[in-house]
């Protein structure tokens, strides 16, 4: 299962639940448009820790 297949099993279960993905495409995840960034964070492989933090402070930030 790919990450935006996972997200959508998860918001089935939690629609509210903040997510993360990652990525070494720059505008495709999973071979899908991007439509999931509205709804969580996108970070791009390889990443930097400062990056994953970046990515959990919006995701969190979108909690309602």
């Amino acid at each position: 299962m790919g990450g935006c297949a996972a997200l959508e099993r998860i918001r089935r279960a939690a629609p509210d639940m903040p997510a993360i993905l990652c990525s070494g495409y720059t505008w495709r995840l999973d071979g899908e448009p991007r439509r999931h960034e509205a709804f969580c964070a996108v970070i791009q492989k390889p990443w930097q820790p400062r990056e994953l933090l970046r990515g959990v402070r919006d995701a969190l930030g979108r909690v309602p």
